[in-house]
């Protein structure tokens, strides 16, 4: 049978719509690079994926990928998504605050396909819940793991069929080849259940796990790296529907240097740490990796909005791991052949500090927005978190320093701050601030 697959990005609100000031990209961008191996085998016309309906365009392939905000806005459009397609796979990703939308949308597409679907979580949450102990092959269970609630019946077992911890690119390619060559059709949930102890061979740092009569099983990736050879760029497979007024409005890739999800940083608080995710950073290769995904941000700017600018923002953790070398490297490419595509990207404030002739050379390739993390200034107040790394300076002058070296450098900056209400704890970001 011919795979059909459908990719959602979980919806993060129960009722109401987005907001209009809201810093949100119409691109489901982790979806996007969860996708991206399976996504390139259909764009090759390589196997089971092949033959899916991912075989297409990229534009056609984008019409499958979903990204919700709102459960009450947006679920005609994934029933009707579900309906058209009738999927062999449901891929959802989900954070913290998209696990009820994701189980929702989970329950009602068992009710309309039942076992036709093979239901597959992954995502921040999953990441966050489902990991192993520190010097430990022992997978842990957090209270909050999707796999711990369907084995508890708190969940019911087949609301997600596999739950996907980590980085798993390949294997959403061998979950759509366990279900593509599987002898009857109405099987995918079955075929994926049954199968999943095929996967251990698939290389990555991740886990999958699944609930039989309450019984947890789980497989783990057969090495703690990532694929060889680099991947295609997301835009490449799936396009750019992204503009962002930062950027004058211009169609907005976001690219990656793929080195890894672990942060050099590795703060307690932070979930893209190196002893969150077990994995450094891979800088080796990472300035050419950048630089061919901005390079290809402008190809295909050029081929779907061919009146319009190229611009892009980098999704590294911190440019590069703040690494000068790496830096300095992609400089070096980028002068001796400019990708045409204004970009933004992420620093540490300290890092802007210590590396303003960096930023200044990267002003001169592209560069023309830099986000950075305020957090707090009232650490206290929120239990203790702060990004200042050295108490024994002045974190607000700091970060006042930071604000007037990007405006004299003419970059713009978007800044992320914590804020407490009576209620809650959330995370708000600046308008930029122009020089």
């Amino acid at each position: 049978m011919a795979l059909r697959v459908v990719a959602i990005s979980a919806p993060h609100y129960q009722t109401g719509r987005i907001g209009e000031r809201v810093l949100s990209s119409s691109d489901p961008v982790s979806l996007f690079n969860a996708c991206r191996h399976a996504a390139a085998a259909a764009a090759r016309r390589s196997g089971v994926w092949g033959e899916s309906n991912w075989n297409g365009t990229r534009i056609e392939r984008r019409r499958s990928m979903l990204l919700l905000h709102s459960l009450e806005a947006d679920v005609a459009m994934f029933e009707a998504a579900l309906d058209e397609v009738r999927p062999h796979l449901l891929l959802i990703g989900a954070m913290s605050l998209c696990l009820p939308g994701a189980i929702e949308c989970a329950r009602r597409a068992r009710e309309m396909l039942g076992d036709r679907v093979a239901i597959v979580l992954g995502g921040w949450h999953a990441s966050e819940t489902i990991f192993r102990a520190p010097g430990s092959a022992r997978v842990v269970h957090h209270a909050g793991s999707p796999v711990r609630l369907m084995a508890q019946g708190r969940l019911a077992e087949d609301t997600f069929d596999v739950v996907v911890s980590g980085e798993a690119a390949g294997l959403v390619t061998r979950l759509g080849e366990l279900i593509g060559t599987a002898a009857c059709e109405s099987s995918a949930a079955r075929a994926v259940r049954r199968g999943l102890h095929q996967t251990a061979s698939v290389p990555g740092n991740w886990i999958a796990a699944s609930v039989h009569q309450g019984v947890v099983r789980e497989v783990v990736g057969s090495t703690s790296s990532s694929q060889d050879a680099p991947l295609p760029a997301p835009s490449a497979l799936f396009g750019i529907s992204t503009v962002f007024d930062v950027f004058d409005h211009n169609p907005t890739a976001h690219v990656f240097s793929d080195s890894g999800r672990g942060c050099i940083y590795d703060c307690t608080f932070c979930s893209e740490g190196m002893s969150a995710v077990g994995s450094r950073p891979q800088l080796d290769g990472a300035a050419e990796r950048l630089y061919g995904q901005l390079a290809t941000a402008a190809t295909i700017v050029a081929e779907d909005h061919p009146v319009r600018k190229a611009a892009a923002f980098v999704e590294d953790s911190v440019f590069l791991g703040g690494s000068p070398r790496a830096i300095e490297r992609f400089v070096t490419l980028a002068r001796a052949h400019p990708p045409g595509v204004t970009f933004g990207c992420q620093f540490t404030i300290d890092q802007v500090l210590a590396r303003r002739d960096l930023l200044i050379a990267l002003v001169e390739v592209g560069l023309s927005y830099v986000f950075v993390g305020l957090e707090t200034s009232e650490p206290l107040m929120i239990g203790g978190l702060s990004k200042n790394v050295r108490p024994q300076t002045a974190w607000l002058h700091r970060m006042e320093a930071v604000l007037a070296f990007l405006s004299s450098a003419g970059i713009l900056c978007g800044v992320g701050v914590l804020v407490q209400s009576r209620r809650s704890i959330g995370r708000t970001w600046t308008r930029p601030v122009r020089p």
